[in-house]
């Protein structure tokens, strides 16, 4: 789709940067369809949490080392300085990055990560496991992170870059 050039006061993505397969040329395409003072607002993932390391070293263990490398490339993401100089290289001034930690709580892993597999692209996956290998995988996350209980719920730190830019 062609999009016209300086036709838009704001680009917001969440969560969608780390998957372009030529990232300078997306910030590049982000600012031309920008109008002059226009602003690029984007978050993605701050590196692994707790929880997507003790996910992904099950998935590995119990479906697939190949599933894992891909879960986990999802979280290797630039640093926000890596992200505030691809911003200014790409044309965009006045540019910021602000990491964002929040506490995430969720049920207990018992009950949330067959909920959480389940909904993934990887369910059929996790679905064709015997009983005994669903247990295995999470009753892994379950003590990974039993540091992280707290009142019945798991709650752990999880963090984002938020990058900011102006044309």
């Amino acid at each position: 789709m062609e999009l016209k050039s300086n036709s838009f006061n704001a680009v917001i993505s969440q969560h969608g940067y780390h998957y372009f397969p030529d990232k300078p040329r997306a910030l590049e395409e982000f600012h031309r369809v920008l109008a002059p003072n226009g602003r690029l607002a984007f978050s993605i993932w701050d590196g692994h949490s707790a929880y997507t390391s003790a996910l992904c070293a099950a998935v590995e263990e119990y479906i697939s080392p190949e599933i894992a490398k891909k879960q986990r490339s999802q979280r290797e993401t630039p640093t926000p300085q890596e992200l505030a100089v691809a911003l200014t290289r790409a044309g965009y001034s006045d540019v910021h990055v602000y990491t964002q930690t929040l506490d995430i709580c969720v049920p207990p892993a018992r009950n949330f990560v067959p909920l959480h597999l389940g909904s993934m692209p990887i369910a059929a996956a996790f679905n064709g496991l015997s009983d005994l290998q669903k247990e295995r995988l999470i009753s892994d996350v379950e003590n990974a992170l039993s540091g992280y209980v707290q009142d019945n719920q798991l709650v752990y730190p999880d963090s984002v870059n938020v990058a900011i830019g102006y044309k």
